[in-house]
């Protein structure tokens, strides 16, 4: 067959374009997916001509379960009731090679394996996947596959779980982060620098979970990773980002949603409390690896791995069809535990049926507190912090009429220095450590201050209460943090079935 002209190819390019511009405005988005209220549509492999893989869509009504036109696997393009065209990738698409798909031969299949279907059973493949290749506590193994399953009902939860997986060099993050894509509903794996607009751009086409490996350039509390961070603590299914479209001649914001879970890999922990307060922390330590574990750096080796993780991927898919639609789920209740990491927590407790790990995760989720509380005191805010702390307990030599402390910011300046520059050189300190950087740390924090004459500024006493309020939330306590959390010792976990008649 000879090669196409120059001529021809540019006319196809231009319908392709045509195509394109005709979608945009209509206000459409192409996506791989969508639900269509009481239908799923999901993207799947099928076998094509010649037992090659190819891709298409399983739609899935759950009120018309015997109607076969609406239970096809089809491989055209699909319009949602909310006017989203939903488009199957082209197979050749690089990010692909990445990502475990399901596959199926023919809807009557899944049915039959919907009526058979065993979640304990499910739950020992995960843990026995993991547990072949990791060296990792059992209550890790444990998050892991909770983490795993609620990728594939993601939408059931309005707030997203995250999980901060850090560690040394060679602990393993990586290939934890490479298998957690392989088994989690459409992952987008990140190790390469994205920018805030391409990760924005793909979290909405791929809507599933991201993993972002090498994060610790993008976390901290800079100008430059301040856009990055916007998109990494947007954890409600409404968050959004705004990117605007230089090419245009309007220059109008394109909203993209951001809002979807998130496996955060580093070498050390996240040091914004606003960040690691959405997470569930694994922190990774150094173990000697069976020589039956070890990895083989063959190309066949990951070939193999993926086969496996295939086989449990085919029954996340009918994990995801048969629990879905289901509304009578188990209502929660947890004791001792502050609201903002219950609402963390609570998406993966919903997914527990046996007692005995309920305890077990409970107890990790508790320990997650003290770890994040004990992580929030090593941030600059919870340095700036204890060094409050400090020069108020020591009785500062000057006092307000009331008999209040009286404390300066150039006395914060020198405790801080004292504290945690000692070694290093008074020039090079002074460049990060100055009374306009705390003056404006503590401003950041809420924190005012007052200068009367030419004393310098002090910290206001309108903000003493702040500080007791900042002091619990950085986990700066004057006794430990186990007895500041208290814990329901009968069970940890009032767990009650929604009643169908109530």
């Amino acid at each position: 067959m000879p090669p196409k002209k120059a001529s021809t190819l540019l006319e196809e390019s231009q319908e392709i374009q045509k195509e394109i511009k005709r979608l945009q405005i209509e206000g459409s988005e192409v996506r791989f997916h969508c639900i269509d209220d009481r239908t799923l549509v999901e993207l799947v492999k099928k076998e094509g001509k010649g037992k090659n893989d190819v891709l298409g869509f399983l739609v899935w009504d759950i009120d018309q379960p015997d109607n076969p036109q609406r239970r096809n696997i089809l491989d055209s393009y699909l319009r949602s009731t909310d006017g989203v065209i939903v488009y199957p990738p082209k197979r050749a698409e690089r990010f692909l090679d990445d990502m475990v798909i399901p596959k199926v031969k023919d809807v009557e299949e899944i049915g039959n394996k919907i009526k058979d279907f065993d979640n304990n059973k499910l739950d020992k493949q995960i843990d026995d996947f993991l547990k072949k290749w990791f060296v990792l506590p059992e209550e890790y193994i444990l998050v892991l596959r909770l983490f795993i399953k609620f990728s594939w009902v993601q939408e059931q939860s309005d707030l997203k779980t995250y999980l901060s997986i850090w560690g040394d060099r060679g602990t393993g993050k990586t290939r934890i982060g490479t298998y957690l894509g392989w088994l989690c509903r459409f992952p987008y794996f990140n190790k390469s620098g994205a920018t805030p607009a391409v990760l924005a751009r793909t979290l909405d086409l791929v809507r599933g979970v991201a993993i972002i490996d090498e994060s610790d350039m993008y976390l901290g509390n800079t100008e430059e990773t301040a856009s990055f961070m916007r998109i990494m603590k947007g954890n409600e299914s409404t968050s959004t980002y705004d990117v605007v479209d230089e090419n245009r001649k309007k220059k109008l914001p394109m909203r993209f949603f951001v809002g979807f879970p998130k496996v955060i890999l580093s070498a050390k922990p996240i040091k914004d409390d606003h960040l690691s307060s959405r997470c569930l922390i694994l922190e990774l330590k150094p173990v000697k690896v069976p020589e039956e574990m070890r990895m083989d750096t063959t190309i066949e080796f990951r070939k193999e791995r993926m086969r496996d993780a295939q086989k449990i991927v085919d029954e996340l898919l009918i994990f995801r069809l048969s629990t879905f639609f289901n509304r009578n789920l188990k209502k929660i209740i947890l004791s001792g535990i502050e609201p903002r990491y219950s609402d963390i927590a609570n998406p993966l407790f919903k997914l527990i049926n046996n007692a005995e790990e309920h305890k077990m995760f409970y107890e990790f989720v508790i320990r997650n507190i003290k770890t994040d509380l004990e992580q929030r005191a090593d941030t600059h805010e919870g340095q700036l912090l204890t060094c409050i702390k400090r020069l108020f307990a020591a009785g500062p030599t000057e006092l307000f009429k009331d008999g209040s402390p009286k404390v300066y910011v150039s006395e914060i300046v020198s405790e801080i220095k004292s504290v945690y520059f000692a070694d290093v050189n008074e020039r090079d300190a002074e460049k990060v450590i100055n009374n306009r950087k705390i003056g404006w740390a503590l401003k950041n924090l809420g924190i005012k201050t007052k200068k009367v004459g030419s004393s310098g500024k002090f910290i206001d006493p309108q903000s003493f209460d702040l500080l007791e309020s900042l002091y619990r939330r950085f986990g700066i306590y004057e006794e430990e943090p186990e007895e500041i959390l208290t814990k329901n010792e009968q069970g940890s976990i009032m767990e009650e079935e929604n009643k169908k008649n109530e």
